[in-house]
């Protein structure tokens, strides 16, 4: 929200210009290369522990890859753009005069914002929540190649159910649950904020 709201009312060009690319970047590089890139990035002698540690923050290098925070932050990454376009979507077609005259009555910005401009684009906000959440749940990749694999994640169980232990059933079950969940978190958005809103918010 905070980056969409940057986007929409920023007036520096470098800093939008910087703002969407960090945005359409997770776009334009495949799964396997932002991956990687994460790998690079985490591992011990990795670019983020070694600037830690020039910059005396830490003493030791933190062990992040192969960890749960690792597939978490590859998540978030991935799932940027899809969080932030459609809620900018909403933010294009909305007078953020309305701010100003918030502020005029009394009201500081951040007040305004929440009280005027969240309630006005609630439905994207949502929508896109919904969306995200359900893209995120099926995500085989990035808990492999950043958590391990045996990390806790569903897709990862199903792949050791299916090509370690043979054990098909609670392949199926689980792959159920995984399917039953998504379908029941779009059914729910459907209900609360309309088909429209989610056809916006995918394309």
């Amino acid at each position: 929200l905070v980056i969409a709201w940057e986007l929409r009312t920023t007036t520096q060009r470098w800093k939008r210009a910087a703002l969407w690319l960090a945005t359409l970047f997770p776009l334009w590089t495949s799964v396997v290369v932002r991956n990687y890139a994460f790998t690079i990035l985490l591992q011990r002698k990795g670019i983020l522990n070694t600037a830690l540690i020039s910059t005396g923050i830490i003493d030791e290098p933190l062990d992040i890859l192969y960890t749960d925070v690792a597939v978490v932050l590859g998540m978030l990454y991935t799932m940027l753009p899809y969080a932030i376009l459609p809620i900018y979507a909403s933010l294009v077609n909305l007078d953020t005069s309305i701010v100003s005259a918030a502020e005029s009555l009394g009201a500081s910005r951040t007040r305004a914002v929440r009280d005027v401009v969240l309630p006005l684009i609630a439905p994207s906000v949502f929508a896109a929540a919904a969306i995200t959440f359900v893209v995120s749940v099926g995500f085989y990749i990035t808990p492999i190649l950043l958590g391990g694999p045996d990390s806790p994640f569903l897709a990862t169980f199903i792949d050791q159910q299916l090509f370690s232990l043979y054990n098909f059933p609670a392949a199926a079950a689980t792959a159920s649950i995984l399917f039953l969940t998504a379908a029941i978190v779009v059914g729910f958005a459907w209900r609360i904020v309309g088909f429209e809103q989610i056809r916006k918010a995918l394309s």
